[in-house]
């Protein structure tokens, strides 16, 4: 398979249980590419954080030979406006662009507790889309759709912000199937969990923490993915 790298930046909800090494773990096992991937994601970072902090991302998108580009913007309150979004997400996509970098916009999800907020997420990065012409990853609307039917385990942790391992499972699954037109159905039902159980810094085991899923209702979370990633209005 070819070699494919993929940078992702955000905030919180990108580095929650391990979501890129999820997307790795996917793309290798469906068959699209070997991927390598590297991260820049802070507690709470919007797009203006990373642009405020510009050097390493400069150098990783100069230096770091990178295929694709996911980005994902803080959208639980406070949260940036949609003018600020976009905004500042154009300056981010001229930069991937220069340097032959493929950008993805992440289509955030609501909180647990304001499901009403997702239409005006669809609204922001629709119009985003449509402006830039950037490709966007339906993660937002996986999450609406699996609120509704009732038949799957959460998307979301105990916060009611942050994706559980089911949620990050959703997201990666959804990434891995816009980038590869593939779908996911199939995909072994395993998730990683990195949810932070205080506050203290850091993690009293470092390593990789496996999250089984119970396979019924994780191919049925599959089919809900390949569902939203073909047929995604918004």
């Amino acid at each position: 398979m070819e070699k494919k790298r993929f940078l992702f930046v955000g905030n919180s909800h990108t580095y929650f249980n391990d979501m890129p090494e999820l997307v790795r773990r996917m793309c290798v096992e469906i068959g699209f590419c070997e991927a390598e991937v590297c991260m820049q994601a802070l507690p709470y970072a919007t797009y203006g954080t990373h642009l405020e902090q510009e050097t390493s991302l400069r150098f990783q998108m100069v230096y770091g030979n990178f295929d694709f580009l996911i980005l994902q913007q803080a959208a639980h309150s406070p949260c940036p406006s949609g003018e600020e979004t976009c905004c500042d997400a154009r300056v981010l996509l001229r930069q991937a662009r220069l340097n032959r970098i493929k950008p993805y916009q992440l289509l955030p999800w609501a909180e647990e507790r304001f499901p009403e907020h997702q239409e005006s997420l669809n609204s922001i990065y629709r119009r985003l889309a449509d402006a830039e012409g950037i490709p966007l990853i339906p993660a937002g609307l996986v999450f609406e759709r699996a609120r509704v039917k009732k038949d799957l385990p959460s998307l979301y942790w105990q916060d009611g912000e942050h994706a559980s391992p089911w949620g990050s499972y959703a997201v990666a699954a959804t990434i891995c199937s816009c980038l590869s037109g593939r779908s996911p159905v199939g995909l072994k039902p395993e998730s990683l969990s990195y949810a932070k159980i205080s506050k203290r810094p850091g993690q009293n085991q470092w390593g990789p923490h496996s999250f089984p899923l119970e396979a019924d209702a994780c191919r049925r979370l599959q089919k809900l993915v390949w569902e939203c990633v073909t047929d995604r209005p918004l």
